[in-house]
């Protein structure tokens, strides 16, 4: 049911979204939350969404009269040093063509458990 549905669904996204490394480095939560660091969805999506923003940005500029000097010293001024920064080119399994796949395994695994798990209910419900 919908009531059902909606209750389950919180406890389920939030620690994949917790694991993925969009609050926090995943440096800083490896030791405990690296189990649930590899099947997030969100953090694959997170990763290549940034790898395909951030790759190819050669400069990025500060404003210094804007911000001032002391801001902008502190700032990246290209894209992959703003990857290097999110800890997202030394893990090896990171890399684009095994993410891509990962994360297409991580979508046909997904929609296999909710046809069972649909189908176990409609049978329940008809039987």
């Amino acid at each position: 049911s919908l009531m059902i549905g909606s209750a389950i669904t919180p406890p389920i996204l939030i620690p994949l979204a917790l694991g993925g490394g969009l609050f926090a480095s995943t440096d800083r939560l490896r030791p405990y939350w690296y189990w649930i660091e590899k099947p997030s969805f969100m953090r694959h999506t997170y990763i290549l969404l940034m790898r395909n923003e951030l790759y190819n940005v050669h400069n990025i500029t500060c404003d210094n009269y804007r911000w001032g000097d002391e801001y902008c010293i502190n700032q990246p001024r290209d894209g992959r040093t703003v990857l290097r920064l999110l800890q997202f080119d030394g893990d090896p399994q990171s890399e684009s063509v095994y993410m891509w796949v990962s994360l297409l395994v991580l979508f046909f695994l997904l929609r296999i458990i909710c046809v069972i798990s649909l189908t176990i209910a409609s049978r329940a419900r008809t039987g």
